[in-house]
């Protein structure tokens, strides 16, 4: 699972280099038209889109083994969510605060010409909204346009954390309902809860989906 989380992750950066360069830098409608209509890039480039919901799902999977394959007693105490949350969110902040110096600070010194105006556009709203970067918020921050955001491109990572941050929440009261021995509740019923709960995590995703579907339109 680990190889192909690594994986995923792999294919998902090429693939968004690959559209960020075409779509921004290099807007060329011609080249771009030729290459929609090839099999090999659907297959090859197009494919890479597919690979970000391999990682949330392979992410999600690990994460949820590292804290059910704990003892009862301990998965869930202060230490262990602590610990839990730390190593989700603070391993992101280096990497993240070095992509953003650089490309904030260093590349600008590195280039010039007829396209670099499109680098200064795309860089523009970090001025603003740097720290949604570093919050792991610059997928939601700001609610105008997806061009009005700081790094949009890297979408990905914050929507990775954000699930990361909930996962605690959603296995705790599936233990809950699935592990315990409370005689009062059948078996049944502990399973019909776990389906009603999911089915509410389900439509939230939907309507969420359907909302910034509605919005950005």
């Amino acid at each position: 699972m680990n190889g192909i989380k690594s994986m995923a992750t792999l294919i998902a950066l090429w693939g968004s280099t690959i559209f960020f360069s075409w779509f921004s830098v290099l807007n060329d409608p011609v080249h771009m038209d030729k290459k929609l209509k090839s099999w090999l890039f659907t297959f090859t480039i197009g494919s890479s889109l597919y690979a970000i919901p391999l990682l949330f799902f392979a992410s999600g999977f690990l994460h949820a083994h590292s804290l059910l394959v704990k003892p009862e007693a301990e998965r869930f105490t202060t230490d262990s969510l602590c610990k839990y949350y730390m190593k989700r969110t603070i391993r992101f902040i280096p990497v993240l605060a070095g992509a953003l110096i650089f490309a904030m600070c260093v590349i600008p010194l590195l280039g010039a010409g007829p396209f670099w105006v499109k680098y200064d556009a795309i860089m523009d709203p970090c001025k603003t909204y740097w720290w949604t970067v570093l919050t792991f918020t610059n997928n939601i921050i700001p609610t105008e346009s997806y061009d009005a955001k700081c790094f949009p491109f890297a979408w990905f990572v914050p929507c990775l954390v954000q699930l990361s941050l909930v996962t605690p929440l959603i296995l705790a009261i599936y233990t809950k309902f699935s592990y315990q021995t409370d005689p009062d509740i059948p078996k049944e019923g502990k399973q019909n809860l776990v389906r009603v709960f999911f089915s509410i995590i389900f439509c939230i995703c939907l309507g969420s989906c359907a909302l910034a579907t509605g919005t950005s339109s």
